[in-house]
């Protein structure tokens, strides 16, 4: 398909007879790459000039291409070698790399980083510390929040210890005050009618809560939507594989028992806690998640980056991100 397309919407810029050719060309340049960059294969069995246009002898239907047409291209991938650029999936296997300790993988196509907050883990609601005290690095990715705490200071690079993982789906936050803390946020998991208290924070001030309250909450509607759907779409697979049963009738001929009503065999109350206390491992997702949250940034401030100063990260265009105070 590529070097149809290709051939067909380059005819008067290529040099190339078929799409055959341009397939087979686009195949040579990625062998060449690999050839030409690959740590393990030694300088003097790299492959030189003489050997790719050999190898590429009688490929544009019987003909040869023009040397001085591969010469360049050549030239050109032993100068800049081919590299993917930075995705969604990049950064998260970045963050993970900076995380220590009984770690969840990270890694997943559908997962994202949405933004960063440092808050202020609370134990105890009637006790006055000081509000420094428990310093928490709470990473919000799009199906899941992370909470890690630093524990090593490098000059280009930090590690994060894993303390918690919160799944975002079925859960709920709510904003509080008291005289020890001003800025409170408490987040629960909600069963049905019973919540269960997850973990509270305090933050610095009403900005950052504000801020990453509203990317929060942004995150937990997507999820649970998603859930909804997901759920709705287990239930239609159901009802469409459900076939009659024949049974047989009292004068011995064969007849057919249809059902009205369907029970659901899903359970009403999921846990979507990330990690499982008896395996102690993250629970893979079984759906592709929404593409709503997109683009990541870098912190500023008093924020701290896992990812180097030598490669910034974009900004999320959304209005309500942390990242964009």
């Amino acid at each position: 398909v590529f070097g149809q397309r290709y051939y067909q919407t380059n005819l008067l810029n290529t040099q190339c007879r078929s799409p055959d050719t341009i397939f087979i060309l686009a195949f040579a340049i990625i062998m060449l790459n690999t050839d030409l960059h690959s740590r393990n294969i030694k300088s003097d069995k790299k492959m030189k000039l003489e050997q790719f246009i050999k190898n590429l002898k009688g490929i544009d239907d019987g003909e040869d291409l023009d040397p001085i047409y591969l010469k360049g291209i050549y030239e050109r991938i032993k100068t800049k070698e081919f590299r993917p650029d930075s995705d969604h999936v990049t950064q998260c296997a970045k963050f993970e790399q900076t995380l220590i300790g009984k770690k969840p993988s990270l890694i997943a196509p559908h997962r994202r980083l949405v933004c960063y907050c440092r808050l202020y883990e609370i134990h105890d609601l009637t006790k006055r510390e000081r509000l420094t005290a428990h310093q928490r690095e709470v990473f919000l990715f799009n199906d899941l929040l992370v909470i890690t705490k630093i524990s090593n200071k490098k000059r280009n690079q930090i590690q994060y210890t894993f303390r918690h993982g919160f799944r975002l789906s079925g859960m709920n936050l709510y904003l509080f005050e008291t005289s020890h803390y001003q800025h409170g946020i408490r987040l629960v998991r909600k069963p049905d009618t019973n919540q269960t208290h997850l973990i509270t924070f305090n933050a610095r001030n009403e900005h950052d809560r504000t801020k990453f309250c509203e990317d929060l909450k942004e995150a937990i509607m997507e999820m649970d939507e998603m859930e909804s759907l997901r759920i709705q779409s287990e239930l239609d697979k159901l009802r469409l594989s459900w076939s009659p049963l024949p049974r047989e009738d009292t004068n011995g001929s064969i007849t057919t028992t249809t059902t009205t009503t369907i029970q659901s065999t899903l359970p009403t109350t999921i846990d979507y806690s990330i990690v499982d206390s008896k395996r102690n491992h993250i629970r893979p997702l079984s759906r592709t998640l929404s593409n709503s949250m997109l683009d990541i940034t870098n912190t500023n401030g008093n924020g701290t980056s896992f990812i180097s100063t030598t490669e910034q990260l974009r900004r999320r265009n959304s209005q309500c991100s942390l990242l964009n105070s």
